[in-house]
């Protein structure tokens, strides 16, 4: 993994969009995540979660091995959508793959581009260059939940790739299924607006991608995270599926699966 940018260089980035007159709620989470601060979400069940934003950010002590294996698939043009402050993208154009991040948040994307990785400020649902070409669609760390409606997404995914195009997306555990939520960010003396999220766990990633027109050709498990790579329909072949197989017992995926999908665990 290459190392990103030492953090006087990601707070030089973010103090220098921090003036726009009104900061979004990733932005101010962001900024207070450079500043030392612990950022968490919290859904209106009461359920709170301290979120990884070191690693979001791109800091080298905390990264994690689940990144290596989501880079690790792309072989050819990608395009990480909600990509953050472009940690997956600089490693990807460090390993000479050519690679593009979009988000929605003006903090995320200088930061991106501070770092060296080109990063567009767009909705994944807005028009986005090189649609039906490429290779690759990346949705990690929760990013499967963007606009609450995982099928949707996924389907615009299916629209942005190549007909031969993967999309890698990390889901959640075992157990989540399909779930929606109202949630906001937090920090110490701060929260944000409530706004809506989805989480897709490994026993629900199958159903929710035949939804949306593509089929589940293998799911990950590195580290407590659970990455899953999805084809077009009619690009999975039936001598392509028959060669694969399940693998160890790291992830749970649904039966109706069970004869197409190589399941594998990696501690």
């Amino acid at each position: 993994m290459t190392v990103g940018p030492v953090p006087g260089q990601l707070r030089a980035a973010a103090r220098g969009n921090a003036g726009v007159s009104a900061l979004s709620d990733v932005s101010v989470a962001y900024l207070s995540a450079l500043a030392g601060e612990p950022v968490w979400a919290r859904t209106q069940g009461g359920v709170r979660l301290r979120l990884p934003m070191r690693r979001w950010l791109g800091f080298p002590d905390a990264a994690h091995r689940a990144d290596e294996a989501l880079i690790r698939h792309c072989d050819g043009p990608s395009l990480d959508i909600g990509c953050g402050p472009g940690r997956l993208v600089a490693d990807l154009l460090g390993r000479g793959v050519p690679a593009l991040g979009i988000d929605t948040d003006a903090i995320a994307i200088a930061v991106s581009r501070r770092r060296g990785a080109p990063a567009l400020c767009r909705d994944v649902f807005d028009p986005v260059p090189g649609q039906g070409r490429w290779r690759c669609a990346l949705l990690a760390d929760g990013n499967i939940g963007i606009g609450a409606d995982p099928v949707r997404l996924l389907r615009r995914v299916r629209e942005l790739l190549a007909p031969d195009g993967v999309a890698i997306v990390e889901f959640a555990s075992a157990g989540v299924g399909l779930q929606s939520h109202r949630i906001r960010l937090e920090t110490g003396g701060w929260s944000g607006s409530w706004f809506a999220w989805a989480q897709v766990g490994v026993d629900a990633a199958g159903v929710v991608a035949e939804r949306a027109g593509l089929r589940m050709l293998e799911m990950e498990a590195v580290g407590g995270r659970h990455i899953g790579l999805l084809a077009h329909e009619i690009h999975c072949c039936a001598s392509s599926i028959a060669s694969l197989s399940i693998r160890g017992n790291g992830c749970s995926a649904s039966s109706r699966y069970a004869n197409s999908i190589n399941v594998r665990s990696s501690p």
